[in-house]
């Protein structure tokens, strides 16, 4: 770290914690000087072989890039809004980083992890940005259902589900189609900021969505704490001219910031599996 510190000139971003499941790893610094550094997360000092390395976290200034950073990778949103992309790893006799790169205050940052996949790098991102897992979408602060500490615990370590998204914003502004791919009670933080969850149940075959306060989240179906949305009440617009969609309450007009990239056109249809935080009621 001191030598981290003394030679670049870049910001630097590292995860003060990143898991039990890296307990006993090595962070060796590969390279650094004033605008750029990469480090290499392996058995022992590791310096990028196959055999020792597991994963990989680097940082260059935007002006020494020659590339497009966005070029086919899939996009995917980062705490404070920032927008990720994620490059799947490609796999011969050996395999390569499947890693998210973001930009941040004229910075291109990746971290990646060898042969994975983007719900096991996204917690890695995330926890780069803010320093630690507070909050990624792998450690949800609380879970909707849980009525004691210990059963938010449990929650808390919930297998991750896939979920599918079908999403339908019309030209109009309306949303015509929300569904989702679970019967059982869903809680997501989809920003990862506490400022709204979202639960989203299935009933029949129609789904509800509830907005609820971070700090009021039981009983689950408390109308006081809950405002109740229909896919009638619902509408898309972009209300603050950030180039994001917002699904709006088109009833009494309260904002709910989705899932940045998965609206971008409102004419689009969206087909979007993302593994996300599961605590069932």
């Amino acid at each position: 770290m001191s030598d981290l510190v003394e030679f670049t000139e870049l910001p630097i971003a590292l995860p003060l914690e990143i898991g039990e499941e890296f307990d006993g790893l090595a962070a060796t610094l590969l390279d650094v000087d004033k605008d750029s550094y990469g480090i290499i997360l392996g058995f022992g000092e590791c310096t990028g072989g196959t055999a020792c390395r597991v994963g990989s976290i680097d940082a260059i200034a935007l002006d020494n890039i020659d590339y497009d950073i966005e070029a086919d990778g899939v996009p995917l949103p980062l705490p404070g809004r920032r927008t990720g992309y994620f490059f799947d790893a490609a796999c011969g006799a050996n395999c390569s980083d499947g890693f998210i790169r973001w930009i941040d205050s004229d910075v291109v940052y990746s971290v990646g992890l060898k042969a994975a996949r983007v719900d096991d790098v996204l917690p890695f991102a995330w926890a780069t940005i803010r320093g630690d897992l507070t909050n990624t979408p792998t450690a949800p602060d609380r879970c909707i259902g849980a009525t004691t500490p210990d059963e938010g615990r449990a929650a808390q370590v919930a297998p991750r589900r896939n979920i599918t998204w079908l999403l339908i914003c019309s030209e109009d502004g309306v949303v015509a189609e929300v569904i989702a791919g679970r019967s059982e009670l869903e809680w997501l933080d989809i920003d990862g900021d506490s400022s709204r969850d979202i639960v989203l149940t299935n009933e029949g075959g129609q789904s509800r969505l509830f907005l609820v306060s971070p700090m009021s989240v039981q009983p689950v179906l408390d109308n006081e704490t809950f405002t109740r949305l229909t896919v009638g009440d619902m509408r898309c617009g972009d209300t603050d001219d950030d180039g994001f969609t917002e699904i709006l309450d088109a009833v009494d007009g309260a904002r709910m910031e989705f899932i940045n990239q998965l609206l971008v056109d409102r004419s689009t249809l969206v087909d979007d599996v993302r593994s996300l935080p599961t605590c069932l009621n």
